[in-house]
């Protein structure tokens, strides 16, 4: 499931800040835009957390998530989904 999550994550195009484990990270070189895909992921059914300066360095966000082996491949699909789903979503607001 690490590894679906992983490539599939990598896929859509998102700044992946983890190896392949069972938790794992997304990067944002801003806190707003970190913001607005937790929300996107928080409407869909979807929890991370979220981690904003002062816990990381000056200006930088991450999302992180865990995946593991109870996780079902349905379950996997779906956070998937939903994140594809905020990408392109943020993609048409930011234009």
């Amino acid at each position: 499931n690490a590894q679906v999550m992983h490539d599939g994550l990598a896929r859509i195009g998102l700044s992946l800040r983890a190896p392949t484990g069972p938790i794992g990270a997304i990067g944002f070189s801003d806190a707003r835009n970190a913001y607005a895909f937790w929300l996107g992921l928080f409407n869909r059914g979807i929890y991370v957390n979220i981690i904003l300066p002062p816990a990381t360095p000056s200006g930088w966000a991450e999302l992180r998530f865990s995946v593991s082996a109870a996780h079902t491949p349905e379950q996997v699909a779906f956070a998937l989904s939903a994140f594809s789903d905020v990408v392109q979503e943020l993609n048409r607001l930011a234009v």
